[in-house]
């Protein structure tokens, strides 16, 4: 059995017979911490290892999964509580959970980067080396086609079609979606696959995965994430930066720009479009804030 497994099982035992909740209580706790259990089995994380940092990017990967605030929320209360109870065990003598709060049910307006922050963060990289070269081409296409962090750090070359500018992405319930990505996207990728990913290509290891780590083996999300972070902070930004900032910053820009808010709705392969709408709230009290300040009537 695995660890994470023991201390589950270990957790519903103690809010059974020590808290006698009830049987629907219990089972929807049990969900959730199971959920959570998941998304670290991909981390190869116990429950003991885990640190805020895991916590953001978890919760972020549930809103892009589209879960509603209310569901959010309660995995929040469901893991606080698990934590007590491996603090109360001596599994662990501190809580990744301290500071993080249920979502208010008005969902807050995401964060997204400007264009100045965006060239920033982008000329962050150090070219000159074969992972600056990858790290600067991983940043590049997921800024310009919004793709989630998941579907960046799995995509292989079967998917990529470089001369038409495009890949494919398999989505929930085995929809493919096409997202395109540029000029400077499509150059950025020519670079990493010329300059840098033969060094890193293990027969053995790689498969067809475009994107490799040192050791030939394909990027994981905290490696990217961790990336992200080093870089935001040698560019001087002071956003608490994740990969998802980037897909907000993607949407942000293309609306302000014109694009159709159906379009943006198949780029982010969003299923429903009041999910897409968040970005509407942005551009509005954007022109709002600019309204305010420059007219003589306002």
């Amino acid at each position: 059995m695995k660890k994470n497994d023991i201390y589950i099982d270990s957790y519903l035992t103690y809010i059974k017979v020590e808290k006698q909740l009830a049987d629907n209580t219990i089972e929807s706790y049990k969900n959730d911490v199971v959920i959570f259990s998941r998304f670290l089995e991909k981390e190869d994380k116990d429950f003991i290892d885990v640190i805020k940092d895991d916590i953001e990017e978890f919760l972020e990967e549930l809103y892009e999964k589209e879960y509603n605030e209310n569901s959010v929320a309660h995995i929040i209360t469901s893991l606080k509580s698990l934590y007590k109870y491996l603090i109360l065990e001596r599994y662990t003598d501190s809580s990744p959970m301290i500071n993080i709060h249920p979502p208010k049910l008005e969902r807050k307006l995401p964060i997204y980067l400007t264009f100045k922050e965006i060239e920033a963060l982008l000329e962050a990289p150090d070219q000159s080396t074969p992972e600056g070269v990858r790290d600067y081409a991983m940043i590049e296409l997921m800024y310009s086609s919004g793709l989630r962090v998941t579907e960046l750090i799995t995509l292989r070359m079967r998917q990529l079609h470089l001369e038409q500018g495009y890949v494919s992405i398999l989505g929930k319930g085995s929809k493919e979606r096409i997202v395109p990505f540029g000029s400077r996207g499509k150059k950025a990728l020519e670079s990493y696959f010329d300059e840098a990913r033969g060094g890193f290509y293990d027969d053995k290891k790689s498969e067809d995965y475009i994107f490799l780590s040192r050791l030939g083996t394909p990027f994981t999300r905290q490696g990217f994430w961790k990336s992200l972070k080093e870089y935001a902070l040698k560019a001087g930004i002071t956003k608490n930066i994740s990969p998802h900032k980037l897909r907000h910053s993607f949407a942000t820009h293309l609306l302000e720009n014109g694009a159709d808010l159906r379009m943006i709705q198949k780029m982010l392969g969003h299923s429903n479009i009041s999910t897409t709408q968040i970005y509407t709230h942005i551009h509005y009290e954007r022109l709002s804030k600019i309204f305010n300040k420059t007219h003589p009537r306002a």
